[in-house]
């Protein structure tokens, strides 16, 4: 049996700036809190910054799970583009450092 756990992706590459943008993540509710978040994003982020330097998220202002999660993750907030969407920026290096073997 295979089950749907969600959906994201990446989008808004920006080579003059070596960028991309990750958002639109829907992930089921049965899987909140279990760990899955962190381990779709991580992946996502590995293979993001193989080519990138910096990746984007837009979350909706008033969505504090989102927010939460790619804090976590080292993102800071960047900017309001408008009252539906902010923008948390995670830059390379960062990451970079966060990684533990």
């Amino acid at each position: 049996m295979q089950c749907i756990v969600g959906s994201t992706r990446f989008y808004g590459l920006d080579a003059e700036t070596a960028s991309i943008r990750i958002g639109f993540m829907f992930l089921a509710r049965s899987l909140w809190g279990t760990g899955a978040n962190a381990e779709i994003k991580g992946a996502l982020l590995a293979l993001g910054f193989k080519y990138f330097d910096t990746v984007f998220f837009d979350i909706g202002p008033e969505n504090s799970r989102s927010i939460a999660a790619v804090t976590k993750l080292g993102a800071l907030f960047s900017h309001n583009v408008s009252d539906n969407k902010a923008v948390y920026v995670l830059a390379k290096s960062t990451w970079n450092q966060q990684i533990k073997c």
